[in-house]
């Protein structure tokens, strides 16, 4: 989503400014990488020393890989606010900034909700949240990336529910444990979200704060 592109292109094609890096090939073909965000990093190691790469040996195993019950069990453990621990990828890796907020839309849970206050149900709940959300969002970056976002030097975030939507009208939402909800504006979210933060600022329970803010 965000602007780092790999464009597999003739030799005698102009470079774009981002290019960082080009890998030439027989036939006159490169291989190029842009990154209009320079967040990207390459880096080189022997085959076989992958621990090598800075971070690779702590990260966690992939979001699509873990089992319901390993997660539960793991996130047992962890104590501070969901959302921080989504992005820790010495928890759990592959899941950013844009991401786990969709997770946290589909799972009903607050992303300031510390771990501590959750139960099981809740954390199997996010679980499947994540599944869910990979599984519907997998298929659009398919389409789009077949459709030539390779060839655009941009982010892309048209397909997102609920990161950035401010003002936006919600995508139905299961609200309070009555089933599907009507749609509501975000604005009208947000607004609840703010005073679940104040009604916890003034020493009211997280518990509260989260069935006022989502």
């Amino acid at each position: 989503m965000l602007t780092g592109r790999f464009t597999w292109v003739d030799a005698t094609e102009r470079k774009r400014p981002s290019t960082c890096i080009t890998l030439a090939f027989s036939g006159e073909q490169e291989l190029r990488y842009s990154d209009q965000r320079r967040m990207g990093r390459w880096c080189i190691v022997p085959k076989g020393k992958l621990d090598a790469v800075p971070g690779f040996s702590e990260l966690a195993e992939d979001a699509l890989a873990i089992d319901e019950e390993s997660f539960v069990a793991n996130l047992r453990k962890r104590r501070g606010q969901i959302k921080n621990t989504l992005v820790n990828q010495k928890f759990i890796a592959g899941i950013g900034n844009a991401y786990s907020n969709e997770i946290l839309w589909e799972a009903q849970i607050h992303p300031h909700r510390r771990g501590s206050t959750l139960e099981d149900e809740d954390r199997a709940r996010l679980y499947r949240a994540i599944l869910a959300t990979f599984e519907w969002a997998r298929p659009m970056l398919e389409a789009e990336v077949s459709e030539g976002l390779y060839q655009r030097n941009e982010e892309w975030r048209d397909h997102l529910r609920a990161h950035r939507q401010e003002g936006e009208d919600c995508p139905p939402l299961r609200l309070d444990g009555e089933g599907a909800g009507a749609e509501r504006s975000r604005d009208e979210l947000l607004s609840n979200l703010s005073a679940a933060l104040r009604l916890t600022s003034a020493g009211g329970s997280r518990e509260s704060a989260v069935a006022h803010g989502t």
